[in-house]
Parts: structure tokens; sequence; C-alpha cells
């Protein structure tokens, strides 16, 4: 009897140790419900008439209009005081969303120079820019002056940088910046199905955190690392990369960008869908310890992929042929 017990429990070590076939019994997995803490969807009043302005101004509040326009007006009048030649007078919260008009107008139709905007022939749609009232002295004078930040604490920022102290590489974009995490997070809540990824922001000038990815569509620019919907593709999240930290990571930096993104989510039985810059057998145990599932393709040489298990899948197998491995909670799939 004693041998026969310890033949079985042999048995099933080995049993363990090795890749799956598609045609092995598999235990259901557990399945969270999804609890989430809102209503998926837009947070809007649906007895209200939304008009486009309405509905941009949730993005862009009448507080960060209203920053955006002392701060400039401060560099503008300091502009003026250092330069002689730079004339300037009180920019005004309509001005600047005229002039915040015009930047978004040039952002969709591309000219050979900016001086094609006010040419008179029509070519390129110019009678937006004319009907803005705005001439081309003016918006250069606003976009050379403008200022998101306090000026004094910018400059406190820079002599930090300068000295190679603690600072901070956002502060210029914080009062913008701020208000838009907050409306994304305020104004829309994903379904169950959510995903991480980077996305480009177009900009080729100089700066230390511009990146170069050469299998986006844009491939020079800030990289934002985007926790959105999978169904509809709202953003709910984002974070902007200032580029390599000072301090190393303990867990690395796809870890850290998903924990970061995913606070305020977790026990409510989100399922996150990603690549494998983010994915790992620790991030798996660690999202579902806190109430998430996790999907996504993974590097074999992560920590805690399974090695050397018998049975492998041949290297040319069949169309359709699969192996599969359970550790705890976490499934791998090849």
């Amino acid at each position: 009897d004693d041998d026969s017990d310890d033949d079985d429990s042999d048995s099933d070590n080995d049993a363990g140790n090795l890749w799956r076939n598609s045609t092995d019994p598999d235990a259901e997995p557990f399945r969270m419900p999804f609890t989430p803490q809102r209503d998926p969807g837009f947070q809007l009043p649906r007895d209200q008439n939304w008009s486009p302005f309405d509905l941009f101004s949730l993005l862009f509040s009448r507080n960060s209009i209203d920053t955006i326009v002392e701060n400039t007006n401060k560099c503008g009048n300091k502009l003026k005081s250092d330069k002689s030649y730079f004339h300037w007078f009180q920019l005004t919260s309509k001005e600047f969303l005229a002039f915040l008009g015009m930047v978004i107008f040039m952002g969709l139709v591309e000219v050979p120079s900016l001086i094609e905007y006010w040419n008179d022939d029509g070519f390129f749609g110019q009678d937006f820019v004319r009907a803005s009232g705005m001439n081309r002295a003016r918006f250069m004078n606003i976009l050379t002056a403008l200022h998101l930040c306090d000026l004094v604490q910018d400059r406190v920022n820079e002599i930090h940088k300068a000295r190679k102290e603690p600072y901070d590489p956002l502060f210029k974009l914080k009062p913008l910046m701020g208000e838009l995490q907050l409306a994304c997070k305020s104004y829309f809540v994903p379904g169950r199905n959510i995903s991480i990824d980077e996305r480009m922001v177009a900009f080729k000038g100089r700066i230390g955190m511009k990146q170069y990815i050469k299998d986006k569509p844009t491939k020079w620019g800030f990289k934002l690392w985007i926790l959105a919907s999978s169904d509809s593709g709202c953003t709910y999240k984002f974070q902007v990369y200032t580029g390599k930290r000072l301090t190393p990571t303990v867990n690395g930096l796809g870890y850290d960008v998903v924990m970061g993104l995913m606070d305020g989510l977790f026990r409510q039985g989100y399922h996150l869908f990603c690549d494998n810059f983010y994915s790992s057998p620790k991030l798996c145990s660690d999202l579902f310890q806190r109430g998430c599932f996790l999907t996504g393709t993974i590097r074999e040489n992560r920590i805690g992929f399974p090695k050397n298990l018998a049975n492998p899948l041949p290297v040319k197998a069949e169309r359709g042929t699969s192996r599969w491995f359970q550790a705890g909670q976490t499934l791998f799939l090849m």
C-alpha cells in the first residue's frame, strides 16, 4: 500500500510539470462579478442638450482657461518689458478661445506655411481664420507668450533642473494636464474590458522627453500611457512618459505603469488586456489579488514563466495546435 501511494504521488507531480494538450480536462476558472462603483458609460445628465462647445468645455474647463490667460498675460507683459520690439496688450478669455479654435483648425487643415492661413484666396478654407478677427501678428504674439503655469514657480523648477536637483519635467503642463486627467475620470466610466497601451502625440522640437517608436503611425513625439475602454476606445486615465527614471524600479516599468493606471479600479472585476511590454506572471497574480483579471501576450524570458516543462509545443506544430499550463490562478497558453 505504501509503494502504491508513492507511485501515485510521483505520477501527479510529473503530470503537473508538463504542458497540457487542448484535449486535457481543465477546471472552470473563477469568474469575478463585475461591480463598478458607477454605471459604465458617459456620466452626463441626459436631460440636457449638449452643444459641441459644452462637451469641449468639460475637458477644457473655465478654470483652465482663466489660469492660462492669467499666466500668458504675465509672460506677455514680461516679454514686453524685456524686448522693445514685442508688442502686447491684455489677452481675454474670449480672445484665447478664438486663438484655441484657430490652433485646432490648423491641426486639421495643413498648409505649406503658416502665412497661408491668412491668404485671401480661400483655397484652404481660410474664411474660418479670417472670421476669428485675429490677424497673424496677434496670433504669433499669443503663441510666443503662451504660458500654462505660473512664471515664478516655473523659474524655481528650472533652477532645480539646472542644478541637477529633483524637479518636475511636466510642470509647464500641470495646470491643464491635471484638469484633463480629472475630467477623463469624472465624465466616463469604462466597461468591464479595458486595455493599456502607448499613444504618441506628435512633436519634433527639442526636448528630452521626445520619443521615437518606429511601429507607430506617429513616430516622433511625446509618449503617453493610456488606459482606455476596449469597446469604445475612450480614455479613462493617462500618464506622460518623462524618460528614464533616476530611481530603479523593483518590478519593471511596465508593471509600475499598469498599477498606477489601474489604481481606483481594483476589486471591481475589471478585465485588463495588454501586450508583452506590460504583462508578467507577477502582474497577473497581483492584479488577481486586487480583484482584476489580466490577459496579455508574454515574453518567455519573464521571471515566473514556466521553464523546462515536458510536452512542449513542437517547432513545426500543425496549425491550431496549442499547449497550456496553469500555476495557481495564472494560465499560460502557447
